[in-house]
């Protein structure tokens, strides 16, 4: 599963998301991601990302950091 907050400051900088594993495995799990666009646009609200984790055996979270743009636009829900 992946979570991260609902709402974003921009002037933060970043946001960060979690990956979980609903259990620990006890060989390595590799994972592939990128980010979509949403009531956010990558290019003016975020800088796209996108790439693998890998979960060591025993493992079971890992964090994926997203750059963001500070801007006067309101990204409304």
């Amino acid at each position: 599963s992946i979570s991260g907050p609902g709402d974003v400051n921009e002037a933060a900088g970043t946001v960060t998301y979690t990956v979980s594993l609903s259990s620990a495995n006890a060989a390595p799990v590799s994972v592939n991601y990128s980010t979509a666009n949403g009531s956010a646009v990558a290019g003016s609200d975020y800088t796209a990302v996108a790439g693998n984790v890998t979960f060591a055996p025993g493992e079971t979270s890992k964090t994926i950091t997203v750059a963001i743009s500070n801007d006067t636009v309101f990204e409304g829900a």
